[in-house]
């Protein structure tokens, strides 16, 4: 069985973002409800996100696509449920100059799925890496 693929202009998969280049930010990106999948190119990037729906969002790889706290007492990714995030080939990292809650943050039984991902501290001591709140 074959699967189709609707292509938008310059021939993306319809739903597929990248940051930057259809959208500056990754805040942008995920405030846009076609935007399932985001790929997010090699370099640093200081944001601290809400994440209040299901969405993929793929790095250049773990060693070059790296996330940090923007705010003091922020996590780098806060998952809201019923929320799934999706995160592969990149990096978390919590630096103790920008005291972050924790790298991810999950609320309410929000799902959590990582593949090829560091979740560390750029600079030690920092805060924790994950934090998981609501599960039973």
């Amino acid at each position: 069985m074959a699967t189709l693929g609707l292509c938008a202009a310059g021939g993306a998969l319809a739903g597929t973002c990248n940051v930057p280049g259809t959208h500056a930010t990754l805040q942008l990106a995920l405030t846009q409800a076609n935007c399932v999948l985001i790929n997010i190119a090699a370099g640093d990037y200081s944001v601290s996100v809400n994440v209040d729906r299901s969405v993929r969002i793929v790095g250049a790889g773990a060693a070059l696509t790296r996330l940090y706290a923007a705010q003091s007492g922020q996590s780098v990714l806060s998952v809201q449920a019923p929320a799934v995030l999706d995160l592969a080939a990149l990096s978390l990292l919590v630096a103790s100059d920008t005291p972050a809650t924790a790298a991810i943050s999950t609320a309410n039984g929000a799902g959590l799925s990582l593949s090829e991902v560091v979740i560390g501290n750029a600079t030690a001591p920092a805060g924790p890496l994950i934090f998981a709140n609501g599960f039973e």
